[in-house]
């Protein structure tokens, strides 16, 4: 699955349109637009998890560019495109949390946990509170099918997250699945029941989905994928189908 990046694309292009216009590209032509995966589709909370964070409008527009289109090439799985980016973003600011935690998910998704771990936690050093590094380590034992110990993580990241918040919701949604991919049917339903309804997030009707699935009823499960894809656009799904493309659940067309 791909980390975290489905919370920063549109935080960043929201941001981008606050600051009074979209960043200029350098002399290399910009990417081709993405598909409507990445259409944004509204910040969430600046990420908040009860520390302070670097506001990434504080920081020089080509910057911005340069971060967002990494961002991007790595939604598109051009890994090298993201790198290459990322790198040049490397040329105008020293590594931020930003452009470290691009490097995380970009080795977490092509299976170098290690790597992916000491960028995350490189991030983590310059920002304690960084919500999508903190939630990307939590991935590495969740995509080795170590479900306990993804689920220690994660119960550490909703214990600082404040109640209410978008983010909250898709760690409750990621901690729910541990229980459910364990078969623990009871504690899965103690943790689908924390979800709010209505929500700020698809998270409602993509736990349902599951745990549909996991009772094996797929009329159901088609039900809710179909519910959240009607109800939510693309950008506010992403963070949560795309768990369901790497267990083999959803299929990419």
């Amino acid at each position: 699955m791909r980390p975290v990046f489905a919370l920063l694309i549109p935080f960043l292009t929201a941001v981008a349109a606050q600051d009074g216009a979209t960043p200029k590209p350098d002399a290399k032509p910009a990417p081709a637009d993405p598909p409507t995966a990445t259409e944004p589709g509204g910040p969430l909370s600046e990420l908040s998890t009860g520390h302070p964070m670097q506001k990434i409008s504080s920081l020089p527009s080509r910057y911005q560019f340069l971060l967002t289109e990494a961002m991007r090439r790595f939604q598109l799985r051009d890994f090298k495109g993201a790198t290459d980016y990322a790198d040049r973003a490397d040329q105008v600011l020293p590594p931020t949390v930003w452009s470290l935690n691009v490097r995380g998910a970009i080795a977490i998704e092509q299976r170098d946990f290690d790597l992916g771990y000491k960028f995350c936690s490189d991030a983590l050093k310059l920002e304690p509170g960084f919500f999508p590094a903190r939630f990307n380590i939590c991935e590495i034992p969740f995509l080795q099918g170590k479900y306990a110990e993804a689920r220690g993580l994660w119960l550490k990241v909703f214990a600082a997250v404040r109640p209410g918040e978008p983010t909250a919701e898709l760690v409750t949604y990621r901690i729910f699945l541990t229980y459910l991919l364990e078969n623990d049917f009871d504690h899965a339903s103690e943790w689908m029941e924390k979800i709010p309804f209505p929500s700020q997030t698809p998270a409602y009707q993509y736990a349902h989905a599951a745990w549909a699935r996991q009772k094996g009823d797929l009329a159901k499960w088609d039900d809710w994928i179909r519910s959240a894809a009607y109800v939510w656009p693309e950008a506010k799904r992403s963070e949560y189908t795309d768990v369901l493309f790497q267990l083999g659940w959803l299929k990419r067309e």
